[in-house]
């Protein structure tokens, strides 16, 4: 019986390392949320290959969302998001901001025109801004939406984007998603 008891100790203990390590062993991809389409409130993309996922540690109550998506349905509509990542024990504090706004809003449709498209990103330690409305910065890129269902209130996408600043400092993000509930 006793045996029985320290192999089963053993066996939990194996797959308590196991579970760690597969954590560990997760792709930068897998790190993000799944691409959705049910209202999963999820915002997450590789800035620079690295994930990024919509979050807020060590917040109070007081705090705005981490990802917020707001719809204006006046002037043809419009379509703004932003979600940022907040860890004040590591000093971290970046936001992403997409725009958008269009007179046809549907599904499946890209955004990719900059006249309709506006997109950002800070980065608040260093002071980096690159922002796609600056006169010094170039930008590419798309969004698409994926679902826009005013009735049950989804909006749902994926994007992907490049910000050159004429200093150098460039911001690429790609296999963007979000997924908002309103």
């Amino acid at each position: 019986m006793k045996r029985i008891k320290i192999l089963l100790v053993l066996f939990a203990f194996a797959n308590m390392l196991a579970a760690c390590k597969k954590d560990k062993d997760l792709t930068e991809l897998e790190k993000l949320p799944p691409a959705t389409q049910t209202g999963a409130n999820t915002f997450g993309c590789l800035v620079n290959g690295k994930a990024w996922v919509a979050q807020r540690n060590d917040c109070n109550i007081l705090c705005d969302p981490s990802f917020k998506l707001n719809y204006d349905p006046a002037n043809g509509g419009n379509i703004g998001i932003k979600s940022v990542q907040i860890q004040i024990q590591s000093h971290i504090d970046e936001s992403i901001l997409i725009g958008f706004d269009s007179t046809n809003f549907k599904s499946d449709f890209v955004y990719s025109n900059l006249t309709q498209l506006s997109i950002g990103f800070t980065y608040i330690k260093d002071l980096v801004y690159v922002r796609s409305w600056d006169p010094d910065v170039s930008c590419t890129g798309f969004i698409k939406l994926t679902k826009y269902d005013i009735q049950q209130g989804i909006f749902s996408g994926i994007f992907e984007f490049r910000l050159v600043k004429t200093n150098g400092n460039t911001i690429t993000v790609t296999d963007g998603r979000f997924d908002k509930k309103l």
